[in-house]
């Protein structure tokens, strides 16, 4: 009983105990955490890229049902704006005219606002010579009996009678009617000599159907492609990260997955063998940024070539120790004086400045007047300028520096998507995910390692072009 009562009391004592790491052992954990994290940035930026990219799919697939839906709207409308104008041609209108003209049938003006007003005085006319001449036939038959008819008087009121002569007024009613029939035709002749009325303008020609020109306008549809200008030229910019690997199917793998001899110790980044130390990654990843001109041609209505000049920096990290001041020979031709060991101590940063000048050939998918939506392909050659980079030979598991030994002139293969804005008459800007992968080992021995860089991130450029 009393043993299981200390038991206990241990127990509980160990469970409030909580051992903190060393600082040291700290340090080493939090650096292979952050190499860990890096090893999934590759992945993670995929990921956004396909979701990215099926996003907007998703929306230009429902943009694209819209537009069959207004296409099928405006037909409509148009088949019914030619109805009208077919019933307007019928009943003798030739258009719609917005000018205010001033003419009438006695000399005076009058403001006629439209068509349709020329139309109404027209007809008011109309009435008003229908009403004299039943009030001249009505006078005529009450008067014809008390009436003498005086040759010599003939057409003209009787001095000093208050009666109108019937003949008088039949010539009267006459003439206003003259005068009305050539104040009609002068109003239609100017409805049809207005430009908007020409035959150019009609909404079918050569119809059957049609009396007389057609006077409806169908304006065009709003949804119209835009069409890519024939040159562009303008700045850009990338910034992401940058590793190192042995193959396209080794992405994610380790350089080394085992020590050479045992007893091994396996930690996150790298493998422990006695006093010596084995990196799984020769070269972890770092920052990538570049930056340049391109000038982009256009070769049909939604595709173009892109070309440029860039100057591109690169980076990669080595764990290694100290330096190792002792002659080391790399081969039985080559030896150097100094050297380092691979480890978890120190994190060397290695530097590249290259040169380069890409090509590629640039699609849109998706284009609007305001925006578009593509994708862009090609190869870039890369020149280098200078490097501190340290160079891992394997078989002696040691870092060492010797700029002799890089290969100086590397070809890329590269890839990405684009979104484009219009900003103005003349500018536009573009961004999007961009990846490389260099074909070229970046040593000029393989003796020294198999690596090649892969770069990816995101690429940003103002365009400009001629209106």
């Amino acid at each position: 009983m009393q043993e299981n009562e200390f038991e206990k009391q241990v127990k509980n004592l160990m469970e409030g105990f909580k051992p903190a790491p060393s600082d040291e052992a700290w340090a080493k954990i939090s650096r292979r955490l952050k190499e860990k994290r890096r090893r999934r940035l590759p992945f993670i930026f995929l990921l956004a890229t396909g979701l990215a990219a099926a996003g907007l799919l998703f929306y230009y697939t429902g943009n694209k049902q819209d537009t069959v839906q207004n296409t099928v709207a405006i037909n409509n409308s148009n088949a019914g704006i030619a109805q009208d104008g077919a019933v307007l041609n019928d009943s003798g209108v030739a258009s719609i005219n917005n000018k205010v003209e001033k003419n009438n049938a006695d000399n005076s003006k009058s403001s006629l606002p439209t068509d349709k007003g020329r139309v109404n005085f027209i007809s008011k006319k109309m009435n008003e010579v229908a009403g004299i001449n039943k009030s001249i036939k009505k006078n005529n038959t009450g008067i014809s009996a008390g009436i003498t008819k005086d040759n010599s008087l003939d057409g003209k009121d009787q001095p000093g009678d208050v009666i109108t002569n019937a003949k008088g007024n039949d010539d009267k009613a006459g003439a206003l009617q003259k005068d009305l029939e050539q104040a009609t035709s002068e109003e239609i002749q100017a409805v049809n000599q207005n430009p908007v009325n020409k035959p150019d303008n009609n909404i079918a020609k050569n119809d059957s159907n049609n009396n007389t020109h057609d006077n409806i306008q169908i304006a065009k549809p709003a949804l119209q492609s835009n069409k890519l200008p024939k040159w562009q030229w303008g700045v850009n910019a990338f910034y992401g990260a940058n590793s190192t690997v042995k193959s396209i199917g080794s992405i994610g793998k380790p350089d080394r997955q085992s020590a050479l001899s045992a007893p091994t110790l396996t930690a996150p980044t790298a493998i422990i063998s006695g006093d010596t130390v084995f990196n799984k990654y020769a070269y972890t990843s770092s920052s990538a940024y570049s930056f340049g001109f391109e000038v982009q041609r256009s070769i049909s209505k939604n595709s173009s070539i892109n070309a440029g000049l860039n100057f591109t920096h690169l980076a990669t990290a080595s764990n290694v120790r100290g330096v190792v001041n002792a002659n080391y020979a790399i081969s039985p031709d080559y030896m150097v004086n100094n050297y380092y060991r691979p480890g978890v101590v120190k994190e060397y940063i290695n530097k590249y400045n290259f040169i380069e000048l890409p090509v590629s050939f640039q699609q849109n998918l998706l284009q609007r007047k305001m925006f578009a939506f593509g994708y862009n392909a090609g190869f870039s050659v890369r020149q280098l300028l200078n490097s501190n980079s340290l160079i891992y030979n394997e078989q002696g598991n040691i870092y060492f520096s010797n700029d002799d030994l890089l290969r100086k002139t590397q070809l890329q293969l590269q890839a990405g998507l684009n979104l484009k804005f219009n900003t103005g008459k003349t500018t536009s800007v573009y961004a999007g995910p961009q990846i490389s992968y260099s074909l070229s080992n970046f040593t000029k021995n393989k003796d020294n390692g198999n690596f090649h860089f892969m770069t990816y991130g995101l690429k940003a450029g103002l365009l400009f072009h001629k209106k």
